[in-house]
C-alpha cells in the first residue's frame, strides 16, 4: 500500500509540471498581437500595440496605404519595439520614404505593421482605419 502510494504521489508531482507543456504543445504557443490607432499627426502614427499571447513579438515597421498608392513607415531610429506578454506599448511610425503607386490596394486606407514572433517567424499585421483618421498624416505628405 505504501509503494503505491508513493507511486502515486511521484505520478502526481511529474503530472503537474508537465501537463502544461503538453497542452501547449498542442494548441500551439502564438502570440495575439492587436493593433490600434492612437494618434494622427501631421509627421507621424501614435500606434498602441497590446500582445494577450503568451510569447514576446516585436514590431518592426510596416506600410501605410493611401487609396491607391503606399508609403513606407518606420520606429524611431529604425530600432524595433518589444511587446511583451499581456502588456501595452505605444510607439511612433514615421514615413521612411515617398509614397509610391500600388494598383493593388483592397482597401482604400490601412496600416500594415511587420511583425515577429519569439520564435523567429515574421507576418504581416493590418489595421484597417478610414482614410479620415490619417488624413493629417497623409496631407503632410502630399505636399
Amino acid at each position: 500500500m505504501s509503494t503505491t502510494l508513493a507511486l502515486l504521489t511521484a505520478l502526481l508531482a511529474v503530472a503537474k509540471d508537465s501537463v502544461p507543456v503538453i497542452v501547449n504543445s498542442f494548441k500551439g504557443e502564438v502570440s495575439s498581437l492587436v493593433f490600434s490607432l492612437h494618434e494622427d499627426t501631421d509627421d507621424r502614427l501614435t500606434i498602441l500595440a497590446t500582445n494577450f499571447g503568451p510569447l514576446s513579438e516585436t514590431v518592426k515597421g510596416g506600410l501605410v496605404h493611401i487609396r491607391s498608392r503606399f508609403l513606407s513607415v518606420s520606429l524611431k531610429d529604425n530600432a524595433s519595439v518589444i511587446v511583451k506578454p499581456t502588456e501595452s506599448v505605444v510607439f511612433d511610425l514615421f514615413p521612411s520614404s515617398d509614397l509610391s503607386s500600388d494598383g493593388t490596394s483592397d482597401q482604400d486606407c490601412s496600416i500594415s505593421l511587420k511583425t515577429g514572433s519569439a520564435r523567429g517567424t515574421e507576418f504581416w499585421k493590418e489595421i484597417e482605419v478610414r482614410c479620415v483618421d490619417i488624413e493629417l498624416f497623409h496631407f503632410a505628405l502630399i505636399q
